[in-house]
């Protein structure tokens, strides 16, 4: 680099390119003294003479304040000359500069003409980017067949994010035909080429056992790899590993700490983790207050399971003030998004008038959800509501019913319901035997 820049020095210096090459090396330090205020001023020279590469750069420079002072407005000029002058990167600065309003207002349409421009143009970060948008549906139609035709184009080019998406789209059957053997080659090499999602998704499988054998240790190898990137989801989960002691030595504290990183980079799992630690206790010193201030914060991010936990706790007013209403405020959002105790925790709460108006038909309904997802106290409610036709139509045949299939779960108060229902024939043909069976059954279970 130091012959690079001598050569450079001894150019004709009205050469674009020799202009460009001298930025460079100022601005990288290669063969002289980093100066970045030097580096943009021989790139700005090699921009003005219509060098595409430079103006992409000089852009980058007025967006990020590096050798000259912070322009976004200046950013997106140069960056629209070089896009002019077919600069894939560019192209794709301009989509970025949309979608986030960088000099510009934001425009989503705009936004997708300048990832297609540079997907065009061979960009595999935008071909990625523009099979996001089609598969999720952002700023634009959703449509898996144009996301999996953007996603290979990149995949071909080795960028591990698309091929992990690939994977996705196999394992889910997303446009494509399921084909989990597929789906599994593909996470497989985009972990290898440093996918931290696919290197996390494979720790998942190699714990749970889903498309391979249960393998903690090649779990925890996974897991780390992702962890090292910062990946949020991994970092709780390798903090899982080194809790229960699966692939590795048993250490609650290293699990802790795990916990804390991963709630530091934002995951709602490694904040619902760090809470039910404080909660219960574990590897920390039991704290009420933190336990709730986690909870709230995976809350917040739409964990089903912390917004439940949340609920909870203003319930029982655990590290917070009993307050009804905001419990059952969480229950609902926990419950919206199919979470089974928290839908039956709102029948209660419609049942009784815990935070909300007393609903029978309410509570019918939100003990039906539960109830159909297989959990015996929802069942055993359900029947109560048939039984006494609250909410519902009285109706003894499907009291028994629901009495029967929490009963069959091993739920006491059922075992005890159904053997009145046999005892007294509500419902089912009257059978003496048949209630002291389930009489039987309830009193062992210590009802």
């Amino acid at each position: 680099w130091d012959e690079a820049f001598a050569l450079a020095q001894a150019s004709d210096q009205t050469d674009k390119g020799v202009q460009y090459c001298l930025g460079v090396c100022y601005s990288e330090g290669l063969g002289v003294s980093k100066n970045a205020a030097e580096g943009f001023r021989w790139k700005l020279k090699a921009a003005e003479n219509g060098f595409a590469r430079a103006q992409n750069e000089v852009g980058c420079a007025y967006r990020d304040g590096v050798g000259v002072e912070r322009d976004l407005s200046k950013a997106f000029a140069w960056w629209q000359r070089a896009a002019t002058n077919g600069n894939d990167h560019a192209m794709f600065s301009l989509a970025i500069a949309y979608g986030d309003g960088l000099g510009v207002e934001k425009d989503n349409e705009r936004q997708l003409y300048w990832f297609q421009q540079a997907a065009d143009h061979g960009n595999v970060t935008a071909q990625y980017n523009l099979g996001t948008a089609y598969f999720y549906g952002r700023g634009v139609a959703k449509d898996v067949e144009k996301a999996r035709v953007m996603f290979e184009k990149a995949a071909k080019c080795g960028f591990a994010e698309a091929i992990n998406h690939l994977g996705i789209m196999h394992l889910n059957g997303n446009g494509v035909e399921k084909d989990k053997k597929l789906a599994l080659a593909y996470f497989r090499e985009a972990a290898e080429k440093g996918s931290p999602f696919a290197q996390n998704t494979l720790g998942c499988f190699y714990q749970t056992g889903k498309m391979v054998e249960v393998d903690y240790a090649e779990s925890v190898k996974w897991y780390e790899k992702a962890a090292a990137q910062g990946h949020g989801d991994a970092l709780s989960n390798l903090g899982t590993m080194y809790f229960d002691g699966k692939g590795v030595e048993k250490d609650r504290s290293k699990a802790i700490s795990l916990f804390k990183r991963s709630a530091g980079a934002g995951a709602s799992e490694g904040m619902y983790n760090l809470a039910a630690s404080y909660e219960n206790g574990w590897g920390v010193e039991e704290d009420a207050e933190k336990a709730a201030e986690w909870y709230r914060k995976a809350a917040e991010q739409d964990d089903a399971e912390a917004q439940f936990s949340l609920g909870e706790c203003y319930d029982s007013g655990y590290g917070v003030e009993e307050n009804e209403k905001e419990a059952a405020e969480w229950y609902t959002k926990a419950a919206e998004q199919g979470h089974t105790k928290a839908q039956f925790s709102l029948a209660v709460c419609f049942e009784c008038g815990y935070g909300v108006d007393a609903d029978e038909t309410k509570a019918a309904e939100w003990y039906r959800k539960a109830a159909e997802s297989d959990y015996a106290p929802a069942q055993f409610a359900l029947g109560g509501c048939y039984d006494e036709g609250s909410g519902v139509e009285k109706d003894d045949t499907k009291a028994a019913e629901w009495y029967r299939k929490a009963a069959e779960s091993g739920y006491a108060p059922a075992q005890f319901n159904l053997g009145l229902c046999y005892d007294n024939g509500w419902g089912v043909e009257k059978d003496e035997t048949k209630a002291a069976e389930w009489y039987e059954k309830a009193a062992e279970a210590g009802d």
